[in-house]
């Protein structure tokens, strides 16, 4: 490549092209290559853009945070590859923002099978590590984590201001990312006030770190300016990537329920303790998830096996528990049925669920989208998200 080539922008014709060869060699085990889109947020972050990213469920958001670390220690290992002007630190550090511990771990899971080093720094982590003595944020601020996945109260919190504040820290990072973004300013507002004070880490890391936003539910217009401003975005200073969240293989289908939602007796979704599916159904609460699920395991011949076919996740369970149970829902083919909460509906990666079920209207158009996108994320699948409607609301 020639020298006036590499003084181009990741994001030009031939930065691209670059990318695309890189990362086929960083990623033997994608034969069709990353998707343009992912092209186009990889070299965002390498030329230093701030960006927002809207894509549908299962499009592979996540990759979006780590892309650039696969480039990045390619061109480490290979002098002779194209640079386009990057700074290359020996160690970078992404620091991520994810709403639920799960998420956090599921994500560390998949950057980990990459050979990413990710850490979930949840309570559980953070407990466990005390227990044995390690001081992960000593760790963090020696550069032992590549990627390092915190909730928003952990990220505001005096002990994890003290590893931002760390020089070497700061030397490193190379991307700060705010995942699920569109729960940022609901959250804030109702029960999670740290999501209101997140933007205020743009002050706290050089300014030449970008901030990557990911979601699948987001629209133009002034609550979406909002949203960024509150993740710490100034002015128009951002590019977007913004794709269509349709899945043809996803059909939407509303329907009225003919009994209410107060009891213990549920007869519009008796069906589906005989459909033989693999099935997310979203309840409003923990409590009615309970009703719920006691309902259909009714339904079902007595004896153990039918908590096995019929699952809960929520937030009353333990984080071992729960892992637990959604490991049994992606892999034992008996475990069909998972009642579950709003928890369920942020980046959990379960490919083949062939039903998704909102019992009650969500609270917005963006939760129906994001909790039905949990069906046919493998787009080969027919799937079906229903959403079931009080009387009193048609």
């Amino acid at each position: 490549m020639q020298d006036d080539e590499t003084k181009l922008p990741w994001s030009s014709r031939q930065g691209l092209e670059a990318l695309r060869g890189i990362l086929k060699q960083a990623l033997p085990q994608w034969p069709s290559g990353p998707h343009d889109w992912q092209l186009e947020s990889t070299a965002s972050i390498l030329d230093k853009k701030n960006q927002l990213v809207v894509t549908a469920c299962g499009d592979g958001k996540t990759a979006a945070a780590y892309l650039h670390l696969l480039v990045l220690q390619k061109l480490t290992e290979d002098p002779k590859l194209p640079r386009f002007n990057t700074e290359i630190p020996d160690k970078p550090i992404v620091l991520m923002v994810t709403p639920l511990s799960d998420l956090g771990k599921s994500q560390a899971s998949e950057m980990t099978r990459l050979g990413i080093r990710a850490i979930a720094l949840d309570a559980d982590m953070v407990a466990e590590a005390t227990a044995d003595e390690t001081d992960l944020y000593k760790e963090i601020c020696e550069r032992l984590w590549t990627v390092v996945i915190v909730s928003p109260e952990r990220l505001t919190s005096p002990e994890f201001d003290s590893v931002v504040r760390n020089e070497i820290v700061r030397a490193s990072l190379v991307l700060h990312v705010v995942d699920e973004a569109h729960i940022v300013l609901p959250w804030a507002r109702t029960f999670r006030e740290a999501y209101g004070e997140i933007g205020n880490i743009k002050a706290r890391i050089p300014p030449n770190v970008p901030i990557l936003a990911m979601t699948a539910t987001s629209i133009p217009g002034a609550v979406e300016a909002e949203m960024l401003r509150t993740i710490g975005f100034r002015r128009e200073d951002h590019r977007t990537i913004r794709r269509t969240c349709e899945r043809p293989n996803l059909r939407t289908v509303f329907v009225t329920l003919s009994h209410g939602l107060g009891g213990w007796d549920f007869p519009d979704i008796a069906w589906l303790a005989r459909a033989g599916k693999k099935a997310v159904l979203y309840c409003a609460s923990i409590e009615m998830g309970f009703r719920v699920a006691t309902y259909l395991w009714r339904l079902l011949p007595a004896g153990q096996d039918r908590f096995r076919t019929i699952q809960m996740y929520n937030g009353l369970i333990s984080s071992t528990a729960n892992a637990d149970a959604l490991l049994s829902f992606n892999t034992d083919p008996a475990a069909l049925i998972m009642i579950a909460t709003v928890k369920f509906g942020m980046g959990i990666d379960v490919r083949n669920i062939e039903v998704s079920i909102n019992l009650g209207l969500p609270e917005s158009a963006e939760a129906i989208l994001q909790q039905n996108g949990r069906a046919g994320r493998d787009r080969s699948m027919d799937a079906c998200g229903f959403t079931y409607i009080q009387k009193t609301l048609v």
